[in-house]
């Protein structure tokens, strides 16, 4: 659900992730409450989903939420114990590439305390910094 159903090419490289702040997505546009990165880095499509979990467990269907980001990027490994050569590893996981300051949720539309209870314990699943966004805080 959280991956592209078709990529242009089979195998992309690593490449990095830019220094720069988000200039783009990095204000509300959707919600009224958001998540925002503080740092850059890899976020896996587990942990995307592992959010989106939890926010819906504590706010049930009492409120939309948006998902900023796409994992879109993918990596690859090769097997334990496998000699060096013979090509590119098999496709691993997927993972979106987030630049510091870029919006990963936003939420509207529910009672403000229980949107930051499920901010609060969203935000301990991701693999970077982050940090809540909002009239409540």
């Amino acid at each position: 659900m959280l991956k592209p159903n078709k990529t242009k090419y089979n195998k992309i490289h690593k490449g990095r992730i830019s220094p720069l702040i988000e200039n783009k997505a990095n204000k509300l546009k959707f919600g009224v409450y958001g998540i925002q990165a503080m740092e850059c880095g890899r976020i896996d499509f587990y942990q995307i989903e592992a959010v989106r979990r939890v926010i819906i467990s504590i706010l049930k269907k009492r409120c939309k939420i948006w998902i900023r980001m796409l994992a879109d990027h993918q990596m690859t490994a090769k097997p334990a114990e496998t000699r060096m050569g013979k090509g590119k590893g098999a496709i691993n996981r997927w993972v979106c590439l987030v630049k510091k300051g870029k919006i990963l949720y936003e939420i509207s539309g529910a009672n403000s305390i229980l949107i930051k209870q499920a901010l609060l314990k969203a935000k301990v699943k991701f693999s970077i910094k982050t940090r809540l966004i909002g009239p409540i805080v």
